[in-house]
């Protein structure tokens, strides 16, 4: 699959493929080596595998998140709870309280992090993101500008900061990165 997301530190990674396959590397002199493969098998309704879109990891717990990103606006995308050792701990529906125009499935997920005990995730469809607690439960729906974020890609979330990059073609120029600080 295609490398959807990377968490982890100066000495061990994990990477993430849009199939639910990830990596975990590990350093080993200067080079990074793969020590172990994980296969993320959760499947919907149908018997149909999920596709991810990003990976978030609570360091002080070693839980990892994934938000499925499946393709039509009546197919529910769940939010995936990893143990540490990668095994399925929960998976639950993501949902919204408040009232929506449409279906709240339609966001196209680029990115998830784990920040301050919530899940954000980056939509690609709207330009903004998704706040969820630990249950799946949309808390906050945060606004970005589409002129400073062009088909927003994936971001990461340092000190309070969201540092996002827009996605690109081979023969593009490589787009800037857009820095928000987002008022709690």
């Amino acid at each position: 699959g295609c490398t959807e997301a990377i968490v982890g530190g100066e000495d061990e990674f994990y990477a993430l493929a849009d199939n639910g396959l990830i990596g975990h590397f590990v350093k080993s002199g200067s080079d990074y080596i793969i020590n172990q493969e994980f296969n993320i098998v959760v499947a919907d309704d149908d018997g149909n595998p999920y596709t991810y879109s990003g990976l978030g990891h609570d360091i002080a717990t070693g839980e990892f998140y994934l938000v499925s990103d499946q393709s039509g606006e009546h197919q529910e995308d769940k939010l995936i709870i990893l143990n540490g050792d990668l095994s399925v701990k929960a998976v639950h529906s993501i949902t919204y309280a408040g009232e929506s125009d449409n279906s709240i499935h339609t966001y196209d997920a680029q990115g998830v992090q784990f920040y301050d005990g919530n899940i954000f995730v980056l939509s690609e469809k709207f330009t903004k993101i998704l706040q969820l607690n630990l249950s799946g439960e949309i808390m906050a729906v945060i606004d970005l500008s589409e002129q400073d974020v062009r088909l927003p890609s994936d971001f990461v979330i340092k000190d309070g900061l969201f540092y996002i990059i827009g996605d690109h073609e081979d023969h593009e120029p490589v787009p800037p990165i857009s820095i928000f600080e987002v008022d709690d």
